[in-house]
């Protein structure tokens, strides 16, 4: 018995050293090693991650004092434009996390108020649908927090990660596409075909392919993707109250560091495509707590009309990026 049971471990120990090896070896998630571009990877990296361990990485040499904190939807404000506000002097950081909440983003600015960093400028992108989320999808290995800027250790943070990448499909899918670089249908679920480009300094992500198709031909993008961009039928109110007694703490702990740092900072609410404005107690709990640093783009308006504004129905594009700059900024100055 004891004979059997020696070769049935040898048995199942064998298949997981491997797995184990290629894990340490390939690091498919990029969190084991450092590296300067992150942009190219057939797998979807953990954004939270890479935006902290770049900011660490270069914080003593660029001396960042300009941050955009948000979700993937920072994507349409970019640190070169917004620097263009700001005077060649400030130093931007595109500070971001996928699906990034209040939650994160009061651990980040947290954290730098901790370490003394001297904090200019402040753009926060928050999102209607995300900016309340539940801290338990930070369960999730893309949503996973950096232990460095929240309550995450290492170890559940490195647990998370290889208990993702034991999933059979995934396993199935990564090794067969890093031995093959065939990228076949079924991977589509696991793995990513986007041709990302990272700034190694700001951390700026553009998608440059999409961006010039776009640009070519914008009514042409959305012919070409008429099954995703579904017809809105106005304008309408969030029918949730999103904004918890928790979620209204952090905020007003964020504001408490943005005053007592004297940042020029500016809170802009995304303009989503599904034309839905934040419910009524949401928009006056943001407008009482910040004021005119607050810039409602919710609902149906001049941006959110016009679909050749959107990569798809989640993301907005720089162009409406940078006029919403021009407005927040213009009016700055009037006051």
């Amino acid at each position: 018995m004891k004979s059997f049971l020696k070769r049935l471990s040898i048995f199942i120990l064998i298949p997981f050293l491997i797995v184990l090896a290629g894990y340490l070896y390939f690091d498919p998630y990029k969190v084991i090693y450092d590296y300067e571009d992150y942009g190219k990877s057939c797998v979807v990296l953990n954004r939270d991650y890479v935006s902290t361990t770049k900011y660490l990485k270069n914080k003593d040499k660029y001396h960042f004092d300009s941050f955009i904190f948000g979700s993937s939807r920072t994507i349409a404000f970019k640190a070169k434009t917004w620097k263009e506000y700001l005077g060649n002097e400030a130093s931007p950081f595109v500070f971001d996390g996928a699906g990034e909440s209040i939650y994160g983003i009061h651990g980040k600015l947290k954290y730098l108020d901790k370490q003394n960093v001297a904090i200019n400028n402040v753009l926060i992108v928050l999102c209607r649908d995300w900016m309340a989320i539940d801290r338990g999808l930070y369960s999730g290995h893309i949503f996973k927090k950096h232990p460095a800027t929240s309550d995450e250790t290492w170890l559940n943070f490195h647990f998370t990660m290889f208990s993702a990448y034991l999933n059979t499909k995934f396993l199935l899918a990564y090794y067969d596409f890093t031995f093959t670089g065939v990228f076949r249908p079924s991977m589509k679920t696991v793995l990513t075909q986007d041709q990302l480009t990272i700034d190694p300094i700001s951390n700026d992500i553009t998608v440059p392919l999409i961006d010039a198709k776009i640009a070519e031909n914008p009514k042409q993008h959305i012919l070409n993707n008429a099954a995703l961009f579904y017809d809105r039928k106005g304008e309408k109110l969030d029918s949730i109250d999103r904004l918890d007694p928790e979620n209204i703490q952090m905020l007003k702990e964020i504001k408490q560091i943005l005053e007592k740092r004297k940042v020029n900072y500016k809170i802009v609410a995304s303009p989503s495509y599904d034309q839905i404005k934040f419910s009524t107690n949401d928009k006056n709990i943001l407008q009482d707590l910040f004021g005119n640093h607050f810039y409602d783009y919710t609902g149906k308006n001049k941006f959110t009309d016009n679909k050749e504004n959107y990569y798809e129905t989640s993301h907005y594009r720089p162009t409406i990026g940078k006029l919403m700059l021009d407005e927040m900024y213009s009016k700055e100055k009037d006051k």
